[in-house]
């Protein structure tokens, strides 16, 4: 839990702290649950909604929710086109892969978050061996104060579990 505790935004620590949060919920495999609580905290005051709103779209991905086009579809008509992180939402509609998502990432900013979330894409979509490199890249690029670092570390981590235990 501790682990998973450095992916809460110092904002919401509080709250998040006072029972499961979606982070924790997400990397126990309780997409579901994970979803919903993303859902919540895209609805909170100052809430980043669009990444609530991508990692909520990712649970649905992985729990396999026949809905996770439209909630994808709607959350992305949120944002204007021209703007980040609209893109990373058609990768999880299937309209980009990740190689496509991380030419349109403008920075290293973006790069890091292009890589990271194609990781994801891989991994809902069961291809797992090209994901790895992705997660690898992730952890060289992603700056120390993103997210999408540690989740990175954390996804490695998950994957090299499953291996040793198969």
């Amino acid at each position: 839990m501790v682990a998973v505790g450095a992916l809460v935004p110092i904002t919401h620590s509080h709250a998040a702290y006072q029972g499961e949060n979606a982070f924790a919920a997400f990397f126990n495999g309780r997409y579901g649950d994970a979803a919903r609580m993303f859902q919540q905290q895209s609805e909170m005051p100052d809430a980043q909604v669009a990444y609530a709103d991508l990692w909520r779209i990712m649970a649905m991905g992985y729990a396999k929710d026949p809905a996770l086009q439209m909630q994808a579809r709607q959350a992305q008509a949120k944002l204007t086109p021209a703007t980040w992180p609209y893109p990373i939402f058609d990768i999880f509609m299937g309209k980009l892969s990740p190689q496509a998502l991380q030419m349109k990432a403008v920075g290293n900013d973006q790069l890091c978050e292009a890589i990271f979330y194609g990781a994801e894409a891989d991994l809902i979509e069961g291809q797992v061996e090209d994901a790895k490199p992705l997660l690898r890249n992730a952890l060289s690029i992603c700056p120390k104060t993103f997210i999408e670092l540690g989740a990175a570390e954390l996804e490695l981590k998950r994957l090299h579990e499953a291996h040793v235990g198969s």
